[in-house]
């Protein structure tokens, strides 16, 4: 058995409402994006396996995001192609485990329950002792932010400069009538709320809100095992960007009435992708198409389109670097990164950070602070105090002023008594002991 959402035969539903596939098809369309080639790895496997691991792979497939699934049969397609697969066993995992190496180990920790649930669904090739290796086993987690804590000027935020040349050329370009209205608004987004580009090509019209004087738009969290669109995040947005999102919706409502003929339904039109996939809409000659099509993701503009146009735009368009001297390298991760080191450089908490970009722990949100180049500065300057009389005391300047200068500077930081009878401890550490007596 598959699961419980499996067809008669070898057809079965994906995770994302719509989209069938069948098992001994060459690809999967598991939703506009993601296409999944299973063959990509059967053929570097054993033949006892290959049953195993295409029916553990829809069991994903139904249950979990089409993102989540296709990376799992990329790691497998990297495993069998670099080492082969004739069992997963202990002895397996542990090869590909050192072929891996430390930078990208992670990736065992993304197919570990894939392996698991390999195992529990009865299918031929998982060995019991590579199960019992993966529940005690440490595996690294992966290295987050590192374009962030370097400051990458490639691929790392923008700094205030390059933001605002960015943001000048874009509204140049739209002045001129040279960047479609879609693209223009979508980089709007991506720079006014941090979200991922999936997040944003999954807003529909409907989630442009106006409550009397207050404007926002509810934005779709994205998530392995969440329906499309069934959890949002409300962010409040400028009046100058509610009005040409509005706009944006009249022009999408407009291009369907076109395509169908007829004016839409309100409550249909409130439906319709605030970035439409024109393409998609095509199919589509009457409103009863319309409705099949808008119940899943179908009309959505698809992300690496989105990206290449945005590329190309910049291309086309390049805006200088005042650090680099080079046009700047724009995708709409940067404007992620530069909406989480704006927080951290204004002071923000690490948990406000994480609400702001939709983190779904705070795990990597600390990058944003941790890392932050103002925040090297800060701790310069506090420890300066602490470093001055000590430079002095090596030099043999003063020695006596400055050695009283620092054991008076430690003490009143760290709350150390001035004798062994004293009872003054750390208020942060119920470990404390006095360095009385320590400097006489």
């Amino acid at each position: 058995m598959l699961g419980d959402k499996n067809l008669k035969a070898d057809i079965c539903h994906a995770r994302m409402k719509g989209y069938l596939f069948e098992l001994n098809d060459d690809g999967w369309k598991l939703s506009k994006d993601i296409v999944v080639y299973p063959k990509n790895v059967t053929q570097y496997l054993h033949s006892d396996l290959k049953d195993g691991y295409v029916k553990t792979l829809a069991y994903f497939a139904m249950e979990y995001s089409s993102g989540h699934t296709k990376k799992i049969n990329q790691i497998f397609t990297q495993w069998g192609r670099a080492l082969g697969l004739t069992v997963i066993n202990k002895k397996s995992i542990l090869d590909f485990k050192s072929y891996l190496g430390k930078n990208q180990e992670n990736r065992l920790k993304i197919i570990k329950n894939f392996i698991l649930k390999w195992h529990e669904l009865g299918h031929f090739g998982v060995e019991v002792s590579s199960v019992q290796l993966l529940n005690k086993l440490y595996i690294r987690s992966a290295i987050c932010g590192d374009a962030v804590k370097r400051r990458n000027p490639d691929c790392g935020p923008f700094d205030q400069r390059e933001m605002e040349s960015i943001l000048k050329k874009i509204h140049a370009l739209n002045d001129k009538g040279k960047i479609s209205e879609d693209t223009y608004c979508f980089l709007l987004l991506l720079i006014y709320t941090g979200r991922r580009t999936q997040q944003i090509s999954s807003i529909r019209i409907k989630d442009i809100v106006k409550v009397e004087d207050n404007v926002f738009i509810n934005i779709p969290k994205v998530k392995q095992r969440q329906n499309f669109r069934s959890e949002f995040s409300s962010v409040e947005i400028s009046d100058f960007l509610y009005e040409k999102l509005t706009e944006l919706s009249q022009s999408v409502l407009s291009i369907v009435e076109k395509q169908i003929g007829a004016k839409v339904n309100e409550n249909i039109g409130r439906e319709l992708p605030l970035f439409i996939n024109k393409k998609e809409l095509a199919f589509c000659s009457e409103e009863g198409m319309l409705i099949a099509k808008i119940e899943s993701d179908f009309l959505h503009s698809k992300n690496r389109g989105i990206t290449k146009r945005i590329d190309n735009l910049f291309r086309i368009n390049p805006v200088f670097s005042a650090r680099t001297d080079k046009p700047i390298k724009v995708n709409p991760a940067r404007f992620r990164y530069t909406l989480g080191s704006e927080l951290a450089r204004k002071g923000a908490s690490i948990h406000t950070i994480a609400k702001a970009l939709d983190h779904s722990s705070v795990a990597c949100s600390g990058i944003y602070i941790k890392n932050h180049a103002d925040n090297a500065s800060e701790i310069d300057k506090r420890m300066d105090v602490f470093f001055e009389p000590l430079s002095k005391l090596f030099l043999g300047v003063e020695p006596e002023t400055n050695a009283n200068r620092f054991i008076e500077l430690m003490r009143s930081t760290f709350h150390v008594a001035q004798n062994e009878s004293s009872n003054t401890h750390c208020k942060n550490c119920r470990f404390f002991e006095s360095w009385g007596g320590m400097y006489e």
